[in-house]
Order: structure tokens, then C-alpha cells, then sequence
């Protein structure tokens, strides 16, 4: 993961929205409909795929504050614009921070942003609309496995063992008598396996 994430804040984007996503699963779906047409007009002759996050700041940011709440930043630019970032209760993330390089941003004591204010400039909220047009296109009908909460875990793991030992020994006659643990088709372990690795190992 270290490899892939380069945004400001990817370490600890964990939270998560009713589809159980975090901003790097965003920063992902982001990265391909980030195009030239949603980069803000000033910037958009250096637009490329490989500076794809060029002039997408403010509508993402407002875009993320659409799903997870919180509020929007503005780094100083010194050139009378801001560089808006999201905070959604301490957890500060910028998924179009990687325009800058290697500069470094500060991110202390920035002032808020408000949509009213940047969505006055017509031209800015129309490519707000666009990328979110094209959010909603990738995600929606989408089916999303939300994680396991943990008071769930023992009784999934109970139901499974037994839905596996019905099918094993009494549905259709005793047809496997292979014990990974005792008494057990399936064990816990093979289980638990699948739960946090997404693949079991007999």
C-alpha cells in the first residue's frame, strides 16, 4: 500500500462511508475519471494523465464532503486561491495533493471553504457536477461487502462451521469425514483465514 498512495493523509484515511469506503478507495475511483475537463480552466493546458490531479481540488474536496461530512480547508496559495483539503473529525486527507510534487503544503491553521463561495464561478460547480456525475456512474448498482464487525465474527464463524458439517455429514449421507479440528468440517482458523486474507489455506 505504501507503494500505490501518495496523497497527503493516506496513512490514516481509514473512516469510512454507508458502503464501508475510505478516501483511498475514492482516490482510486477518482484517478479514473479525472480528466482535462474537470481541471479548472487556468490550469488545464498542463493537464495530463500523469498529472491527473492538477486543478481538481476544490470540487473533489467538496465531493468528499458530500460522503463523509466534516469541512473543507483552503491552503493559502499566495496568489489570492486556496488548495482545499478535507478534515472529517481530525482526519485530515488531500486526494489531489500529489499536483504539488515535492513541495510540501501546510495544512495548519487553514481557513474554511464554503461551496457557496466557490460555486458562485459557474464554470467551477458545472465541473463539480461532472465529476460527480461520473462518481455516481462507477458506484452506483455497485454491491459493497461491508467489513465484519467483530460481534458478528463468532457467530459468522459458528454458522459457517455448521452449514459445513450439515452439508458434509447429514444433507446427502456422510460424504466427507475429513476433520480440519476436531468435530469441525471447517475450522476456525480456515475461517478466520478468509475473513482477514480474503482466501483460505486447509
Amino acid at each position: 500500500m505504501t507503494d500505490k498512495y501518495k496523497f497527503y493523509g493516506w496513512e490514516n484515511a481509514g473512516i469510512k462511508d454507508k458502503y464501508g469506503l475510505t478516501p483511498r478507495d475514492y482516490y482510486d475511483l477518482l484517478s479514473e475519471i479525472w480528466q482535462a475537463d474537470t481541471c479548472a480552466p487556468r490550469m488545464r493546458g498542463d493537464w495530463s494523465a500523469e498529472n491527473k490531479t492538477l486543478g481538481q481540488c476544490s470540487i473533489t474536496a467538496f465531493l468528499m464532503q458530500d460522503i463523509y461530512g466534516g469541512k473543507v480547508y483552503g491552503v493559502p496559495l499566495g496568489d489570492g486561491n486556496f488548495h482545499c483539503f478535507n478534515d472529517v473529525g481530525g482526519c485530515v486527507f488531500d486526494l489531489t495533493s500529489e499536483q504539488f510534487g515535492d513541495v510540501r503544503l501546510n495544512y495548519g491553521n487553514c481557513p474554511e471553504q464554503f461551496r457557496q463561495v466557490h460555486f458562485k464561478k459557474e464554470e467551477k460547480y458545472h465541473r463539480y457536477e461532472l465529476l460527480r456525475s461520473r462518481l455516481l456512474a462507477r458506484t452506483e448498482n455497485r454491491v459493497y461487502l461491508a467489513p465484519l464487525d467483530e460481534d458478528d465474527r463468532d457467530r459468522f464463524v459458528r454458522d459457517n462451521q455448521e452449514a459445513f458439517n450439515y452439508g458434509a455429514l447429514e444433507e446427502f449421507g456422510r460424504r466427507d469425514d475429513h476433520f480440519e479440528e476436531d468435530g469441525e468440517i471447517i475450522s476456525r482458523q480456515t475461517i478466520e483465514c478468509s475473513i482477514d486474507e480474503g482466501e483460505a489455506t486447509a
